[in-house]
């Protein structure tokens, strides 16, 4: 039985649409109540023993993993009498078989990244402790999202793999053209498997053609060469699809790597041809008899086997695959162009790596020395950035910066984001609650799941309830409006010392500015940038808070090259050493000090990018009032920038956050170089807010600050 749209299971998913649907099951997007998010929403109807348990199974396998390019479970449950439904992330886009639908094929530069995306997922799905086999690897399966984010779906037939186990018949599920022979009962499947399913992915995607099916290349059928494309793209192609296991690569980083280095195309030796010795005309006989099936199968009625459009396929391996309805207006330029925006760095570096001329490889890390030329790297260290991680795997196969330990600016490195957190190393926030992932890290709380659902500054809040009677049961229930958030606009206003981007946001646009300016010493007190970015999504959500004529502009991290060390000397600096809020003008002095002891203050007033992109800032918006978020006291200070003995018009702004928070106003000796001391030299109201604890920011303090927000923003709109 289809679910109505508008209704309710387990009292928190709501039915939002129908995404897909089979014959013993059906995918649908529905809408968390209680997180607020999107979700997807899998159904199984078919409550036989071997379908329930093979849905459970893949419920349990996606629950233990946690990597960038697989869905994220968060829930599983059973409707007595009804189905059992699996919960997952949302994963808005298209899957690339639409996309070879619309457009015929991809060029190199676009699909070998997705390609290197989805190796990383194997290789952490085969490295571990169980390792996990996916078994389903097509276009179809792999979907883009916004974000160029390739995500691969449905565990429907995966198994945890047992070494000498062959592939049971049960189990045999396969994808003409995608399936290696071992799949079809021809022995055991293993990683190696999933490599063979992912070069025909990439075939497929180039060519736009579906690759020769496995078992009628073993009757004697020619696998065509893919035309037109660069040696070492089309020779790591033919080696992952080698029919014997032995001659694919042997991991999927190894297939990843080769893709732009040919000197890591040649197979480990000769090929050793598979010994069939007497079952030669068993295998052949095989073969035919599954081609035969394939081919006549149409004629009797049953499915096809073809290309599907599925969001998330149904797990019933028997009843068909689900199709996708056309989502309204989803075109998504940006899967069109996959390839060429993964990210503003990563772009260059990867179109680079598959272009540029190989000349030898010094230090091993799987770029040449050409191309690490043209990358910027170090050609004789594997680790440029020091991060743990060698340049060619952050090139090629999870597409972060070799240059820039972390790549997201999210005060994680990109090991630990992988390794450690398993959070996304190209994208600050992974959960999308407002927080950055080293945020939450630090805090304690789990980077991977939004924990305050209204915080999420993308979202929109779950209307509040109205007094309009419930319809009939007879009358399908619409989806209640949903009033859109409004706009956060993004830019770019500078980089950091280490190249990565400075954000601001503006919401409204009002002529009275009020600036929030987080992170300052980001990885010193990481709990001032959770500020600024809970009072980002606060606002969004409740625009209603913000007075006439008063636009809010926050800059959640100033200085995001610094290391994530509360309290300490590390937190408070650039990629060049250099105190960022002993770098502006207003008793600048190259002897400034912090605890007593010296601390670089750069080579004078605005000499590091950080205070300059900020100057040029301020100096073009000048804003009615700036607030600065840094730690610490016990008490929670206000403390109004001063220059000269003045602090300006600053003191009422001051005060009235003091007073609505319960912290301390508190005028403090100067300090050179500070920045709210020189905005007073400008005639820009300004004061920091030092916060009770660097990295610590429960409810009541955010119930605190808020109020102080509230007051101030009220008091600088009139």
């Amino acid at each position: 039985m289809t679910l109505s749209v508008g209704q309710v299971l387990e009292n928190r998913y709501r039915i939002v649409s129908l995404l897909g649907q089979g014959g013993m099951g059906a995918v649908y997007r529905a809408w968390d109540l209680n997180l607020r998010v999107p979700v997807a929403l899998k159904e199984n109807l078919d409550l036989s023993t071997v379908s329930r348990e093979q849905f459970e199974r893949e419920a349990l396998l996606l629950a233990q993993l946690n990597h960038p390019n697989l869905p994220r479970v968060t829930n599983h449950f059973t409707v007595a009498g009804q189905g059992q439904y699996l919960v997952m992330e949302f994963i808005d886009g298209q899957d690339l078989q639409q996309v070879l639908d619309a457009r015929g094929r991809l060029t190199e530069a676009e699909a070998v990244p997705i390609i290197s995306q989805i190796a990383s997922a194997l290789a952490y799905l085969h490295s571990r402790p169980e390792p996990v086999i996916h078994r389903d690897i097509k276009p179809a399966n792999i979907k883009i999202t916004s974000d160029n984010r390739a995500v691969l779906v449905d565990f429907g037939i995966a198994k945890q793999f047992a070494a000498d186990t062959k592939t049971t018949r049960g189990a045999q599920a396969v994808t003409p053209g995608f399936s290696p022979p071992e799949q079809y009962g021809l022995g055991t499947t293993d990683a190696r498997s999933d490599i063979y399913a992912t070069g025909a992915t990439l075939y497929a995607l180039l060519t736009g053609a579906t690759p020769v099916e496995s078992v009628s290349r073993l009757a004697g059928a020619t696998l065509p060469p893919p035309a037109q494309l660069t040696p070492p793209v089309a020779a790591a192609i033919l080696r992952a699809m080698e029919m014997e296991p032995n001659n694919r690569f042997q991991a999927a980083q190894e297939f990843a790597r080769a893709l732009v280095s040919p000197v890591a195309v040649a197979g480990p030796g000769p090929a050793q041809p598979r010994r069939l010795g007497p079952i030669v005309a068993a295998v052949a006989l095989v073969a035919l008899l599954v081609v035969g099936f394939f081919v006549l199968r149409p004629l009797l009625g049953g499915n096809n086997g073809g290309d599907t459009t599925t969001t998330e396929n149904n797990g019933d391996a028997t009843a068909g695959e689900a199709t996708v309805e056309a989502a309204a207006g989803a075109t998504l330029t940006a899967v069109a162009i996959a390839g060429k925006e993964l990210a503003a760095a990563q772009t260059t570096a990867t179109a680079a790596a598959l272009t540029a001329a190989v000349a030898g490889d010094a230090d091993g890390d799987g770029l040449s020395n050409d191309q690490e030329t043209t990358l910027a790297t170090d050609p004789g260290s594997p680790d440029t950035d020091v991060d743990g991680l060698k340049d060619g795997d952050e090139v090629l196969i999870y597409a972060t910066d070799p240059t820039n330990r972390d790549s997201d600016g999210d005060l994680l490195t990109d090991f630990d984001e992988i390794n450690t957190h398993q959070t996304n190393p190209r994208a600050g926030d992974s959960d999308g609650d407002g927080a950055a992932d080293g945020l939450e890290a630090a805090q304690g709380t789990d980077p991977l799941l939004a924990d305050a659902p209204d915080e999420s500054p993308i979202d929109p809040a779950e209307p509040p309830p109205t007094d309009t009677p419930p319809p009939s049961p007879d009358t399908p229930t619409p989806p209640p409006d949903e009033e859109p958030a409004p706009e956060l606009v993004e830019e770019t206003i500078g980089f950091s010392a280490g190249g990565v981007p400075i954000r601001l946001y503006t919401l409204g646009d009002g002529s009275r500015v009020v600036t929030l300016v987080g992170g300052i010493h980001a990885g010193f007190a990481p709990a001032g940038v959770t500020v600024v970015e809970r009072a980002m999504a606060h606002f969004q959500q409740n625009p209603d808070e913000i007075p006439a004529g008063v636009a809010l502009h926050f800059i959640p991290n100033v200085n995001p090259d610094s290391d994530l060390a509360p309290g300490e000397l590390a937190g408070r600096i650039n990629a060049n050493g250099v105190d960022v809020n002993r770098n502006f003008d207003c008793d600048w002095s190259a002897n400034a000090t912090w605890r007593g002891g010296a601390i670089n203050a750069g080579g004078g007033p605005f000499s590091e990018p950080e205070a300059s992109a900020l100057q040029e800032y301020f100096l073009d918006v000048r804003p009615a009032v700036a607030i600065f978020y840094d730690a610490r006291s016990t008490e929670g200070w206000v403390s109004p920038g001063e220059c000269d003995g003045s602090i300006g018009d600053t003191e009422p702004l001051a005060r009235a956050y003091a007073t609505a928070s319960g912290y301390v106003y508190q005028i403090t000796d100067p300090i050179n170089g500070d920045a709210s001391n020189w905005l007073i030299t400008q005639d820009i109201p300004a004061f920091f807010i030092l916060l009770r604890d660097y990295t610590e920011f429960n409810e009541s303090a955010w119930s605190r600050n808020l109020d102080g927000i509230r007051d101030t923003i009220a008091l600088a709109g009139r």
